[in-house]
C-alpha cells in the first residue's frame, strides 16, 4: 500500500492488489475398495459386494467399511389363523426387517344361502325277517303266499323248537312271484314244526 499528495491537500489511497501464488499440486484420486463381508477387499466391484470403503491418500488409510446395499432378504409364513366372520384380515412379522416372519388371520366367509332341495332317493329294498306264510301248516300242504313280491332271493326256513334249517332252492322248494311252493318238506304246526322265510321286496 502507498500514498502520495496532490495540491489540493487530500490524500488519496492506492491500493495494489498482491500477487496470485502458484496452483497448488493436485492432490491424489480418491481410491475405492469393496467387500462382500467388510472384511475381505478387492478394487475391482464385483456381484454380491455389499461394502466400500475409501482412501484419499493413495491407499494408505482407509475409512471405516460403508454398507452401500442391502442385505438379501427372506420371507417365511409364519401362523395362519382363522377369525370369525366379518373380522378383517391380518397381517402381522414376527421376525425381523430383512427376515420377515408373516403371520396371517383370515376370517372365516359368512354362512351360504340355504341349497335348492336335492331330487328324492331311490327307494332302496324293505327286508321281511322271519315271515310266516300264509297257508295251511298241516303235514300235507306244500302251496303257500308270501306277503310281498320279493325283488332278490327267497331263504326258506324248516324246524322245529330245537332249531331250524335253511333250505336250498330248486332241492326243497321254488318260488315265483308271491307264489312259494315246497318239494321235500310240509310243516305240521300240530307238532311244533317252525317254518318262516326272509326276503327283499
Amino acid at each position: 500500500m502507498s500514498s502520495i499528495s496532490v495540491t489540493t491537500g487530500r490524500i488519496i489511497t492506492i491500493v495494489h492488489d498482491g500477487v496470485r501464488g502458484m496452483v497448488g499440486p493436485v492432490g491424489p484420486a480418491p481410491q475405492f475398495q469393496y467387500s462382500a463381508n467388510g472384511s475381505s477387499w478387492h478394487s475391482s466391484f464385483v456381484a454380491g459386494d455389499l461394502y466400500l470403503r475409501i482412501s484419499t491418500d493413495s491407499g494408505s488409510t482407509w475409512s471405516t467399511a460403508i454398507l452401500f446395499a442391502g442385505e438379501a432378504a427372506t420371507v417365511d409364513i409364519g401362523t395362519v389363523t382363522t377369525l370369525a366372520p366379518g373380522e378383517s384380515v391380518t397381517v402381522t412379522n414376527s421376525g425381523t426387517v430383512s427376515d420377515a416372519i408373516f403371520n396371517f388371520g383370515i376370517p372365516k366367509g359368512d354362512k351360504g344361502e340355504t341349497g335348492n332341495q336335492g331330487d328324492p332317493g331311490g327307494i332302496t329294498d324293505l327286508m321281511a325277517t322271519e315271515e310266516v306264510p300264509t297257508g295251511d301248516q298241516n303235514g300235507t300242504n306244500k302251496s303257500f303266499t308270501l306277503a310281498h313280491t320279493p325283488t332278490g332271493p327267497v331263504q326258506v326256513f324248516f324246524g322245529d323248537i330245537n332249531g331250524s334249517v335253511r333250505m336250498r332252492y330248486g332241492t326243497n322248494f321254488t318260488n315265483s312271484g308271491t307264489a312259494l311252493t315246497l318239494i321235500t318238506f310240509a310243516p305240521d304246526s300240530s307238532l311244533g314244526d317252525e317254518f318262516f322265510v326272509t326276503y327283499p321286496y
